[in-house]
């Protein structure tokens, strides 16, 4: 009894640890739901295939029972990506629709197991891609229609439905479909929305909103993805800092402080590479943590001259401003060494602006 208990946490831990996954995306959560539905449709027809047995339906028990192999052939597959997903899609649309038009034609059980396809529209729609989703709803209904509203379809049928069944059979199916049809759009819709606040708030996290450079806090947890694969290549630390800022505030107003910030900011990108990482650190301090083959110094010197040619236009005044750098370099990097070069590379920038502002300082970590 406690084994089968600690088997039925087991089976909720794994479904809930499946469904966590399947938000990753909506392929992911597509072929989760295929799986479950193969398994499901698996033990359903299996079960069924003993009950056909035990009531001598014979030719009944051969068709569930293989429909029932073929779904878990199906699950085998997509698992083990023996085929592409789409090809699968189609080939278990073509098993459905031929179980569910033999159950029509034949009427078996008293013209029961044709209530399966009423299934169709919110399965097609929720397992499959749009394209196969809409084929096989589509098809599932002309099937309907053919059979039960045209003579030759009806002159088929080997079982009497009756003709109020058959008139409204169909028409209760395309009402569920446009039902389903609109819960699709609605889900659709709904995950779009949430995947786009998703990305909205991951970018908010990891970047700073006045000037789109890196947060201070993503600075950090990209460190340590470089902590686990360290470089032998010299690193180098720039940290740059707008002079006499408070005096723009000052003169100018704190929106003209801003400006000239994310004036600052697009120097800084423009000056680095993609394998820089550029991050405000606060206020109006900038740190830029290279590991590329550019010279350090170069770098330095090319965002201290551009900050000093660069004109910040507002409210029809000119708006110039300086920066103090300082540049730290050191051979590889790991958490004690970016410690100590952040420090080396602030207080060279205190020595740039002790010596008059508007100027380079380096220094060696060894």
């Amino acid at each position: 009894m406690f084994l089968v208990k600690l088997k039925g946490y087991y089976v909720i831990d794994k479904i809930k640890a499946l469904l966590k996954a399947s938000c990753a995306d909506e392929t992911t959560r597509r072929e989760l739901i295929f799986k479950l539905l193969n398994i499901v449709l698996a033990v359903v027809t299996l079960v069924m295939s003993v009950i056909n047995l035990i009531t001598k339906e014979y030719l009944l028990m051969y068709l569930t029972l293989g429909f029932a192999i073929l779904c878990a052939a199906n699950y085998l597959v997509v698992k083990f990506k023996l085929f592409k997903k789409a090809i699968i899609e189609y080939v278990c649309m073509v098993e459905a629709l031929s179980l569910l038009t033999y159950f029509l034609i034949v009427g078996s059980l008293q013209g029961f197991s044709v209530l399966w396809m009423l299934i169709v529209p919110a399965c097609g729609l929720s397992v499959f891609d749009r394209l196969p989703g809409y084929i096989i709803t589509v098809l599932n209904f002309l099937i309907l229609v053919f059979f039960f509203w045209l003579p030759v379809g009806r002159s088929l049928l080997l079982y009497d439905y009756g003709n109020t069944f058959m008139l409204r059979f169909p028409i209760i199916y395309a009402c569920i479909t446009l039902i389903s049809m609109y819960y699709y759009v609605i889900r659709v819709g709904t995950i779009n929305l949430l995947v786009d606040s998703e990305k909205k708030y991951k970018y908010i996290s990891r970047h700073d909103m006045l000037t789109g450079l890196y947060s201070r806090h993503a600075f950090y947890n990209d460190l340590e993805k470089l902590y686990e694969n360290p470089s032998n290549e010299h690193v180098a630390l720039i940290m740059a800092d707008i002079d006499k800022f408070k005096d723009i505030n000052d003169n100018f107003g704190h929106g003209a402080g801003d400006k000239v910030i994310c004036k600052m900011a697009q120097i800084i990108n423009e000056s680095t590479c993609d394998h820089c990482m550029c991050c405000r650190w606060g206020g109006e301090e900038f740190l830029v943590l290279m590991q590329c083959r550019h010279n350090p110094h170069d770098t330095a010197e090319r965002i201290r001259k551009t900050a000093e040619e660069s004109v910040v236009e507002w409210e029809g005044k000119q708006i110039r401003f300086t920066v103090s750098v300082g540049l730290a370099k050191a051979y590889m990097l790991d958490k004690v060494k970016l410690v100590q070069l952040i420090n080396l590379a602030d207080k060279a920038m205190y020595i740039s602006k002790e010596n008059g502002r508007n100027k380079v300082t380096a220094s060696q970590l060894n």
